[in-house]
């Protein structure tokens, strides 16, 4: 898994190309309090695994309401 920083160059974070850690992995996310555990859904396992990365996720993004509702007049 390669991650890019604004700014900086890509790099890889994860390489795990014997498939014996996570096999088939399908998704990553990152947890925690302080989101610096990436975790990797597999399909071939139907697992987790969690792995420190050396690095921080960024939060989720929640925009706010998008002006008036398409069930309103006006």
């Amino acid at each position: 898994m390669s991650v890019e920083q604004v700014g900086r160059p890509i790099r890889t974070v994860i390489e795990e190309w014997t498939g014996e850690y996570v096999l088939t992995p399908t998704n990553s996310a990152f947890a925690g309090a302080e989101l610096d555990q990436l975790v990797q859904a597999s399909l071939g396992s139907r697992a987790l695994k969690a792995v420190d990365p050396g690095l921080r996720g960024a939060q989720l993004h929640h925009p706010g309401r998008l002006g008036r509702s398409a069930n309103r007049a006006g």
